[in-house]
């Protein structure tokens, strides 16, 4: 019996459900940008050219470490340096979407730290840059993912400020 329906289709109910016929796992790396200000700390957060708010990050160059690929980075879309890391944290995301055909499983890991220097937007990926609280990053971040990280990383520091 021949087939009638081309591979990338399977009809478990109706309507048929298209198979994506690839599925890519990309890693990158971000710096969470965070300063001290009179008020608190605060983060910044970038809006890319897509329209979404969520912090720097990119895929690494080979012969880098995790570390240098965040900072490379956070240097290149925004102009600021890294001061210090906060030394053994970072947060993970994790999500999926689909380009060209392709279902793209993304792990980002972002590291807090302390940074300095004057934001000077990256004008290809980057459309804005907005320095915020970082309650006011939870409302800020456009993705359900980057809020859960914003999330845990009041938590986080509520807990650590005591200390």
């Amino acid at each position: 019996m021949k087939n009638i329906f081309p591979e990338s289709v399977i009809c478990l109910r109706w309507p048929c459900k298209k198979l994506l016929k690839e599925e890519i796992v990309e890693q990158s790396f971000g710096i969470i940008p965070l300063r001290k200000w009179d008020k608190g700390w605060k983060a910044l957060l970038i809006q890319h050219k897509a329209g979404h708010w969520a912090f720097p990050k990119g895929r690494r160059e080979k012969g880098e470490s995790p570390q240098e690929t965040a900072t490379r980075e956070l240097n290149e879309e925004v102009g600021l340096h890294v001061c210090s890391f906060f030394p053994g944290v970072s947060f993970h995301e994790n999500y999926e979407y689909e380009k060209g055909g392709k279902r793209v499983r993304k792990k980002v890991e972002y590291f807090p730290a302390l940074v300095e220097g004057k934001v000077k937007l990256q004008v290809k990926e980057v459309v804005a840059a907005k320095w915020v609280s970082l309650r006011g990053a939870v409302n800020m971040c456009t993705f359900a993912e980057a809020k859960t990280l914003c999330e845990k990383l009041v938590i986080w520091f509520s807990r650590s400020e005591g200390k």
